[in-house]
């Protein structure tokens, strides 16, 4: 599923000079989805999808590349077909 501001979550995150103003981060507006129709029917037939959206991705790889260590051996919990880890470093291992 889509959320349609994930991505404005990880840019708040990212940057120390904005926040929620006052919002709370489990707010059902930051988990509403694009097609509220039930998963059952989304997942009978396999696909390749994208679960965020291409802004929410860069967010995340930003993020990570801010997060984790040169060398780092990960266990990327996230991983599909796309990679939300930064292409311009160099990863000890990514299980």
């Amino acid at each position: 599923m889509q959320f349609r501001v994930f991505s404005s979550v990880i840019k708040r995150w990212l940057s120390p000079r904005t926040g929620f103003s006052g919002r709370s981060l489990f707010s059902k507006e930051f988990y509403q989805r694009e097609d509220e129709s039930p998963d059952e029917h989304f997942y009978q037939v396999p696909r390749f999808v994208q679960h965020i959206d291409d802004e929410a991705c860069e967010a995340l790889k930003e993020f990570y590349d801010r997060l984790l260590p040169d060398n780092a051996a990960l266990l990327d919990l996230m991983s599909s077909w796309i990679s939300h880890l930064p292409e311009n470093r160099k990863w000890k291992m990514v299980s």
